[in-house]
């Protein structure tokens, strides 16, 4: 049998707003694939469905996962499916039709067709001079995608980087090119697998070429953005500080008076967005799990009493249409503007924004010391959410531990729902605690426990004989 990672390639070469058809490697095979690529008109609607593809991993799964799995959202008696399991961490290597095997599949999609681009860029530049600068952009975009992919993989299917004194804990499978269909495939340590995500990212700062800035494009931004999570999770609080200070000097936080509209509006970008992926005539699974209507899930009674009455994120949690109250939902997926019509309804998922590189910046400050610094960009944020000026904020704190807790608790508020619960748990070596509203039959995790990754789906494991299973 063939293994599933190499029979992940080029599937979904379908392009956005174009009539080609780029169908499986094994029916069309490499020189179809030699053909396809051979125009240079070709690059662009590759990432495009590329991107379409990464909508998809986050929406359907991705971000649910860390959530559900998490502290702070509640599952209702109807929601039923698979999700119930994973809250409740009996999901099996067999769970191939949900996150399980959903999140391998789709990820490993999308990386093997970032290599695609990778590999055939350097004949296209050849080919065609005088396009040299569209072929480094889009080159360096799939590198971007790759890195961050294989970060996403691994905080899924691996413990996190101080796992073990040298993070060399098994992480994912590190696809750095084309696959041939004889290749072994292993795991690599979380080390490995980083360094790669870091090395990617670099040669996509180095290959960019007047690359301006554009929300629904990776950009050299993104790759700051991305640098400093990364450095972050590798509790590299040096680099985190450097590069999240790169980002916040070339942006600014969107405004309290526009900060509902930048979740609820699918119009409005919103100003500190760094990268977001253009949900246009995409199915959007959050959507759906969120629908204030009859939501599946919501908010657990834990997180909603962090938020003061002036929190402007308070908001994000109730909502009145035509008379009627909705309370205790999440807003954050659903869209309440008024637009024009229902092709107008589309949302936009944020991958990057501002408002994750002060907390980043902030908690690298209290690790190396720089407290008042660390309070500063703290009081930034609280200070939008709440209207109040930050010299008149008073936070109550006296050592550097304490400061920390603040910041992690304004993490939880401001990301919350975003993807990134269950994985900050993990990385700062927490206790999973579930409040009283949880519905799951698990209400603690201790910190370290098999179930903080997902198992290697069951299918790979059984077609791929050196690809090693997570231990129960």
């Amino acid at each position: 049998m063939k293994k599933i990672i190499n029979l992940i390639v080029s599937l979904s070469l379908l392009m956005a707003n174009t009539s080609c058809s780029f169908l499986e490697v094994e029916r069309i095979g490499k020189s179809d694939i030699q053909t396809y690529f051979s125009e240079v008109t070709a690059l662009e609607p590759a990432m495009n469905g590329i991107y379409n593809l990464m909508f998809s991993f986050y929406d359907r799964y991705h971000i649910l996962y860390s959530e559900i799995c998490a502290d702070a959202l509640i599952l209702s008696a109807s929601s039923g499916g698979t999700w119930v399991d994973y809250q409740n961490f009996v999901a099996t290597s067999n769970y191939e039709t949900s996150a399980v095997g959903y999140i391998w599949k789709s990820g490993y999609e999308i990386i093997n067709n970032a290599n695609q681009v990778i590999h055939w860029a350097p004949v296209l530049k050849e080919s065609y001079p005088h396009d040299v600068e569209m072929i480094d952009n889009v080159t360096a975009s799939a590198y971007f995608v790759r890195a961050l992919i294989h970060f996403d993989l691994c905080r899924v299917y691996g413990q996190n980087y101080t796992y073990t004194d040298n993070a060399g804990h098994l992480g994912v499978a590190i696809r750095d090119k084309i696959p041939s269909l004889s290749e072994t495939i292993a795991r690599s340590t979380v080390k490995q697998c980083y360094q790669q995500c870091l090395d990617d990212i670099n040669m996509a700062l180095q290959t960019y070429s007047n690359c301006a800035y554009d929300a629904f494009r990776p950009t050299p931004l993104a790759c700051k953005a991305l640098l400093a999570r990364i450095y972050l999770y590798m509790n590299d609080m040096t680099n985190a500080e450097k590069y999240a200070s790169e980002v916040i000097a070339q942006k600014n936080l969107t405004p309290r008076n526009e900060y509902l509209e930048m979740f609820c509006d699918p119009q409005e970008v919103g100003e500190e967005a760094i990268y977001r992926l253009n949900g246009f005539d995409q199915t959007n699974s959050l959507n759906s799990m969120f629908d204030y209507l009859s939501p599946d899930a919501r908010p657990a009674s834990g997180l909603l009493a962090k938020f003061a009455d002036d929190d402007i994120r308070k908001q994000l949690f109730s909502y009145s249409y035509s008379g009627t109250d909705y309370p205790n939902v999440m807003l954050k997926y659903t869209c309440t503007a008024d637009v024009k019509s229902d092709e107008d309804r589309y949302y936009n998922l944020s991958v990057f924004r501002l408002s994750e590189m002060y907390l980043i910046r902030a908690e690298a400050r209290c690790a190396l010391g720089i407290l008042d610094g660390a309070e500063s960009d703290l009081k930034a944020l609280i200070a939008r959410a709440t209207g109040m000026d930050a010299g008149e904020i008073g936070l109550t704190w006296s050592t550097a531990e304490e400061l920390d807790a603040l910041i992690n608790e304004e993490r939880q508020k401001e990301l919350c729902f975003e993807g990134h619960r269950f994985f900050d748990i993990a990385r700062r070596h927490e206790d999973l605690i579930r409040d009283g509203s949880t519905t799951s039959t698990v209400s603690r995790l201790e910190y370290p426990d098999n179930r903080f990754v997902l198992q290697i789906p069951y299918v790979e494991i059984d077609a791929n004989h050196d690809m090693q299973q997570n231990p129960l």
